[in-house]
């Protein structure tokens, strides 16, 4: 088992390698979906109180440790990597239909789409993927990004 911070463990064996919080059967990515469907520290704590408020800023850090765009398998030496290209990609094959909306997605297939982030989520758990891409939808801008 390695250790990537005081609470964050990664087994080959346990879901499916993922960095989970303290050993548990609960991934940094399941916090992050639900912290990115609305849910605040204090509902996810009761909803999982085997989880402590610690296990947050441990997520936090190492979220934060990991450089744009690298997969967090890399970080912890994994030969798989996630780049969220096909995501990427269907977004943009698909933004029409879609706009203004909350779509889950797996890979480049979509998982479920409604009106927030939360009942994506939640319909994407419902289908069976429990950690989906979860993005809100809006019109590509054709206008150049740039500084001063």
């Amino acid at each position: 088992m390695a250790t990537l911070n005081s609470r964050i463990t990664v087994e080959p064996g346990k879901m499916g390698g993922k960095p989970c919080i303290r050993g548990l059967r609960f991934t940094v990515y399941d916090l992050a979906s639900y912290l990115a469907a609305g849910m605040s520290e204090d509902e996810i704590l009761r909803d999982f109180p085997y989880l402590e408020k610690a296990d947050f800023q441990a997520a936090y850090e190492f979220f934060a440790s990991i450089p744009e765009r690298i997969s967090v398998l890399e970080a912890v030496g994994s030969d798989i990597e996630i780049s969220g290209e096909r995501e990427q990609e269907w977004i943009e094959s698909h933004w029409r239909e879609y706009a203004g909306r909350w779509v889950a997605l797996d890979g480049d297939h979509l998982v479920a789409e409604a009106a927030s982030a939360r009942e994506a989520l939640e319909k994407a758990r419902a289908s069976g993927v429990f950690s989906p891409f979860l993005v809100h939808v809006t019109e590509p801008s054709d206008l150049p990004c740039g500084g001063w």
